[in-house]
């Protein structure tokens, strides 16, 4: 008995399977639209990214205000010393004295990506130096060790909302690798530029890590992030001052 031919496939399976390619034409579309949805979305994650950790950050400064403030409370209204202010406040921020070697989250902003040299890494710095003739900074001065001169009181501090506590770290004036962040001492004492920081243009670079500026954490415990330029002194007002 000779075998069956097959039926022949229906006309619609026929014309499925005429199309089950893409042309070159569809292809072509089906590439450019995604060019197009990831031209989009890209930058609009980029710019999700960076405000979260802008955000991260002003969090940071927030909570090394309340702990400095608590520092302060507890110590007859005396900051802590500008050499190891992070060591001191570390209690206050739940970070044990066993753990004060390892790396703190709380002091590192996530948009710091420069290189160290070793250490703990550290994105903020104290404004130290204080002296009542000039009136610079917040901490004490420290040197070979200990503390040269004694912290500013809170009551001393005339002008908080226009006192700088803490900032971001603006570049290694010193010339030295990792020179604020040293391994052997994990030094935040105020480099020179602080002294007159108008007078430093490499400050004013535009070397932001939140694209507009960086953050500042003020005396009376707000955060703000601005450009260099607004921090410039004005009659009356230098936000770098601890005594007005």
């Amino acid at each position: 008995m000779p075998p069956k031919k097959p039926y022949p496939a229906p006309p619609a399976s026929r014309r499925l399977s005429s199309r089950a390619a893409f042309t070159l034409v569809e292809l072509l579309v089906v590439i450019a639209i995604i060019g197009i949805l990831a031209g989009i979305t890209i930058p609009t994650v980029s710019r999700v990214r960076k405000s979260a950790h802008r955000a991260t950050c002003t969090s940071n400064l927030r909570q090394i205000g309340v702990a400095l403030l608590v520092y302060a409370n507890e110590n007859k209204s005396e900051f802590p010393s500008g050499g190891n202010w992070d060591t001191q406040i570390a209690p206050h921020v739940g970070i044990a004295e066993n753990q004060q070697n390892r790396f703190w989250p709380l002091f590192f902003c996530p948009m710091d990506n420069r290189d160290r040299a070793g250490g703990r890494p550290r994105s903020y710095f104290a404004s130290a130096r204080p002296e009542i003739t000039s009136g610079l900074g917040v901490f004490s001065k420290w040197a070979n060790g200990a503390p040269t001169g004694p912290s500013t009181r809170l009551e001393q501090l005339t002008r908080p909302s226009h006192t700088i506590l803490v900032s971001e770290y603006f570049t290694d004036t010193w010339g030295l690798a990792n020179t604020q962040f040293s391994k052997a001492n994990a030094y935040l004492d105020a480099p020179p530029w602080l002294a007159k920081p108008e007078k430093q243009p490499r400050l004013a670079d535009g070397s932001y890590y939140h694209g507009s500026g960086h953050n500042y954490l003020f005396g009376d415990g707000h955060v703000a992030c601005l450009p260099f330029e607004k921090l410039q002194p004005s009659p009356g007002i230098n936000p770098w001052r601890a005594f007005d």
